[in-house]
């Protein structure tokens, strides 16, 4: 990360555990739609628009089976054959705080996607008021965007060939297994951890760039060894889009330093 880089940061104590009381969301009787793959990244508008969900998928497994976020609060999508859970940033029924807070966050977060001044959005679990003095995992989704995005028109097409539209649905299809499969449910969490969101603006955006409740810091939250239990990338014609997913390690013995992610 270059010194120049801000990270905008907010904490916001949350208790584990979801209350037996909140009722599930009924099983939706529609057809389920095609999220991800309705339109292919041919432009720079589409290719934000894709990150941009692939972003959301993400940001919904953390919040569902690490944040214990009600079932209620996700809709089902395809993701080609693959169904996934989403939340729905524009659909707040104020039940749950947590969960319209981060919606909200959300949405100012798509638009900055959409203009294309955002690098970096990470989740971090840990303890006590400032979960990142005391880390237990982090979340890190990065969507850094190619160089050709400033050199045409956002809605100039460049098409795909074959083999690149099916390397690009199998690259993303690969990635949405790998969270589903290594983000766990909050079983072994402490019932106090705290979490927060970072966004890491990227070096197109404005300076004045701002989230209500955020405030900027200079450092991103780090480890001095961690386990890497998913690491994933793909990349379409004009970004670059990758998660890795970390927990604090016991030792130093065969773990990886978090400087690497």
């Amino acid at each position: 990360m270059s010194d120049n880089e801000k990270i905008t940061k907010l904490r916001k104590p949350f208790v584990g555990g979801a209350s037996t009381s909140q009722k599930m969301r009924p099983l939706a009787t529609e057809a389920v739609q095609e999220f991800l793959f309705k339109k292919m990244p041919t432009t720079v508008y589409i290719s934000r628009r894709f990150v941009k969900k692939i972003l959301i998928i993400g940001i919904s497994e953390v919040c569902r089976k690490r944040l214990c976020f009600p079932e209620e609060e996700v809709i089902i999508r395809l993701a080609g054959d693959m169904k996934v859970k989403v939340l729905n940033p524009f659909h707040e029924n104020g039940k749950h705080q947590n969960a319209t807070m981060i919606k909200k966050w959300i949405r100012k977060i798509f638009e900055w996607i959409e203009n294309g001044w955002i690098d970096k959005v990470a989740i971090t679990i840990g303890t006590g008021n400032l979960p990142s003095e005391k880390p237990l995992e982090i979340y890190a989704f990065s969507l850094k965007e190619k160089d050709l995005c400033r050199k045409v028109d956002e809605h100039e097409i460049i098409d795909l060939t074959q083999e690149e539209d099916k390397k690009l649905q199998a690259d993303a299809e690969d990635l949405l297994q790998g969270l589903k499969k290594n983000i766990r449910p909050a079983r072994d969490l402490p019932d106090d951890f705290t979490f927060s969101l970072q966004v890491v603006a990227s070096k197109n955006a404005p300076k004045d760039l701002k989230i209500d409740e955020f405030h900027s810091i200079e450092n991103a939250t780090s480890f001095k060894n961690v386990n890497v239990f998913v690491r994933r990338q793909l990349q379409t014609k004009f970004h670059r889009f990758g998660v890795v997913a970390v927990e604090a390690a016991d030792s130093d013995e065969n773990k990886e330093s978090a400087q690497g992610w």
